[in-house]
């Protein structure tokens, strides 16, 4: 009920605000409708993906956003007609991502868009987004990076203080905050103008292919393809482009529609793996992990640091595993010398590997 009465008024908001920043006539309003068109869809898919409750609807609209925002929108970015749209239904993705527990991401892109601000509305921008308190005063720039650096310092703080699950939430809910707080500070003066009656610029988008970035920015495309090659040649599942997706790369086929051989994998690490028979749900929740293992493998490398981590905090972990032989059973994982990893290798620092999930449909999971 809460999303059938708000998505009208989402949906309403959202045309308004493309008009004016637009300043579109009857004869161009073709793309603004098909902005509103995804925009309906986003929030119907997310209803239907939802378990009954506003996070899981939060949630499945994010992973439906993120995946036309991928496939879609971000193409569109070259259009200069569609950039303001495109803009703001990157702007929604991120506000999303971040209500559903993951600001860390929406932090670092948010600030990629400006490349997508005119210079002259960017300049109009700088003079007007200044934060005062009394005679003191500061670029809301700023504000926004110390804010998400103290987000940073409270879920890096509370990581290392071996928190509980509920603790762990509680500092990723903090650092929400600061984030969204931090935006609201960088857009209200934009957001403002754009419906201002007075406003006299028109955003005219910007031109992607000007000739006058320097070479060396080509490194950055480079590397974001390397990085984003990283499950396909083996090295990891974890912290890329294809977390949270439901891509399979261990074993000698993948179910990628381009890449079901997996012709290009180069390193063996996700097939060195541990299977987990029996093991604590709570134990179960270190490193980057939170969800049980039971029932599903490990790679060996990421199995190594599991028993590092639990060694560090001094926990006795009773574990059924098993791994090239039978099965193997112990009432305490971190005295078995084998395992035993007192200087991690570049591996277990570099390489982050999610469970490998035994049978059934691959979950979209961390």
């Amino acid at each position: 009920p809460f999303l059938v009465f708000v998505s009208p008024i989402l949906v309403g908001i959202s045309y308004w605000v493309i008009r004016k920043s637009l300043q579109i006539n009857s004869k161009s309003r073709a793309s603004v409708w098909a902005t509103i068109t995804i925009l309906v869809f986003v929030l119907a898919a997310g209803v239907y993906l939802s378990s009954g409750d506003l996070r899981s609807t939060i949630v499945g609209a994010g992973a439906v956003m993120t995946l036309l925002w991928q496939l879609i929108e971000g193409p569109f970015l070259f259009v200069r007609r569609l950039q303001a749209p495109i803009l703001l239904m990157s702007l929604v993705l991120l506000g999303t991502i971040a209500v559903a527990g993951i600001p860390m991401f929406p932090a670092v892109l948010l600030p990629l868009l400006f490349a997508f601000i005119p210079d002259h509305v960017f300049a109009w921008w700088r003079g007007k987004s200044i934060v005062r308190i009394g005679d003191w005063q500061i670029h809301s720039i700023y504000v926004f990076f110390f804010l998400n650096i103290l987000g940073g310092l409270v879920v890096y703080i509370t990581a290392s203080m071996d928190p509980s699950y509920e603790e762990r939430i509680v500092a990723l809910a903090v650092s929400q905050v600061f984030f969204l707080a931090g935006v609201v500070l960088l857009l209200l003066p934009l957001i403002r103008e754009i419906l201002s009656s007075g406003r006299q610029w028109k955003w005219e988008g910007v031109k992607i292919w000007d000739g006058t970035a320097p070479s060396i920015f080509l490194l950055f495309p480079l590397v974001l393809l390397l990085w984003g090659m990283t499950s396909y040649l083996g090295l990891r599942t974890t912290g890329n482009f294809s977390m949270f997706s439901n891509l399979r790369t261990e074993g000698p086929v993948s179910n990628h529609l381009l890449l079901g051989s997996n012709p290009i994998k180069v390193w063996g690490y996700q097939e060195d793996r541990v299977y987990i028979y029996d093991l604590d749900e709570e134990a179960a929740k270190a490193g980057h992990h939170y969800d049980p293992l039971n029932g599903n493998s490990l790679p060996v490398v990421e199995f190594k640091k599991l028993v590092a981590i639990w060694k560090e905090s001094g926990d006795e972990i009773a574990l059924t595993y098993e791994y090239k032989s039978g099965p193997v059973s112990t009432q305490d994982i971190t005295t078995d010398t084998y395992w035993d990893s007192a200087k991690r290798s570049w591996e277990m620092v570099w390489l982050d590997f999610r469970p490998v999930q035994e049978s059934g449909p691959n979950q979209c999971r961390w």
